[in-house]
């Protein structure tokens, strides 16, 4: 398993049932799929829940036991009634694949002499029970439970999605939600040295579905093996994790010393002998710590391009300790947009820039209030004299 292949498939708005078989009746996997997200429009969470269960029991019963995981995010498809993001492997003679659960929460691992893989959806507390706070600590509960029952440290986690319900809310404390997502991270990650780096991540505001994570984790095996994985910053942004206390929005925590930062790196690299691939984490229109502001859709989707142009260039990546000649080339994106009106001008950005890349739009809140646009995806490269 060199890649992972990004599939996109989007359906005509309907009956929310209808929609669904619609859309998983279009897939036709060429490689075997480890992941699904579907994206849809739930008006509250009693509609969510009931809606993702319709969909979560229709992907088991299409697949059985041997199921992709599985997510469904509350975040609008911008033109479309469903959106379904497809990740597939290619798996080779010496890989095995293991469908497992952990709790309620259904993985997958690939195993080789080179490496172990993990692929893990829908951690998701309870939604209609509990606070935002209950909801982020149990779902970092959970993924302990999981990762211990792997035998994998939590620095094997590469790529993390971190999807928050109405993510600029403000709570009766003063707090804003993503603040409450970041300080039960950032307690989570404590019992982890991460001296490789964070993962790659994006987080995300949702229309519903409390916290939700999605995670994609690698451990190489052995000395001999020909998996790295290396962290890539980006010289034009300030990394999350060193934000200033000033950009960080809400009050604290009474019982921290003081706002905990969003703890992700910028890209998250990983080489296979001579190929790799770029985990590129949301990446919005900020400079430095800086957010670009009074910058309409256009100018923001250009300081985004140009964010991730630079993050996955040849320099940039020789940089970050890659052996490579040429730049990155994209592979897919995903594009969250704060207002749906926008898509009609990042759609001509991104044709002119990219050609016919594989893109997906959907309506979510950014995590600061002045962003209109999110951008999130991955490339590839071939490694340089690789020994």
């Amino acid at each position: 398993m060199r890649h992972i292949t990004y599939k996109l498939y989007q359906t005509e708005e309907g009956p929310f049932e209808q929609m669904a078989a619609d859309i998983f009746d279009a897939c036709h996997p060429e490689g075997t799929p480890v992941r699904w997200v579907l994206f849809g429009a739930p008006k509250d969470n009693g509609i969510y829940v009931e809606q993702r269960d319709i969909a979560r029991t229709e992907v088991l019963r299409r697949f059985g036991t041997e199921a992709p995981v599985f997510s469904y995010v509350a975040q609008a498809p911008c033109g479309g009634g469903l959106t379904l993001e497809v990740h597939e492997v290619a798996l080779e003679e010496t890989e095995h694949i293991h469908y497992k659960k952990s709790g309620d929460t259904r993985y997958i691992t690939v195993e080789s002499p080179q490496a172990k893989r993990l692929f893990v959806g829908g951690v998701q507390g309870d939604v209609s029970g509990n606070s935002f706070q209950q909801q982020a600590e149990e779902v970092f509960t959970k993924l302990g439970t999981l990762m211990r029952q792997e035998q994998l440290p939590l620095e094997s986690i590469v790529r993390q999605w971190n999807y928050i319900e109405r993510i600029t809310d403000t709570e009766t404390s003063g707090r804003q939600r993503y603040q409450i997502f970041n300080d039960s991270r950032s307690r989570f990650y404590r019992q982890s040295t991460w001296a490789n780096g964070y993962p790659a991540a994006t987080g995300i505001g949702t229309q519903a579905g409390g916290v939700l994570i999605g995670l994609d984790a690698l451990y190489p095996v052995g000395k001999s093996s020909e998996t790295e994985i290396v962290r890539v910053d980006n010289p034009l942004q300030v990394a999350a994790h060193r934000y200033s206390q000033q950009v960080l929005i809400g009050n604290k925590d009474s019982l921290l010393a003081e706002k905990t930062t969003p703890k992700f790196e910028r890209a998250k690299a990983i080489s296979y002998g001579d190929e790799a691939m770029v985990y590129i984490s949301g990446t919005a229109a900020i400079r430095g710590e800086e957010s670009l502001r009074e910058a309409d859709i256009a100018r923001q989707t250009i300081m985004t391009c140009e964010n991730i142009e630079y993050l996955i260039s040849a320099a940039n990546l020789r940089q970050s300790g890659m052996s490579v000649q040429k730049d990155a080339s994209l592979s897919h994106l995903r594009i969250y947009l704060k207002h749906p009106h926008d898509r009609p001008t990042v759609e001509h950005i991104l044709k002119e820039r990219y050609g016919p890349l594989p893109i997906i739009y959907m309506e979510a809140d950014i995590c600061r209030d002045e962003l209109l646009i999110e951008m999130e995806g991955t490339a590839y490269f071939q490694i340089f004299n690789k020994i």
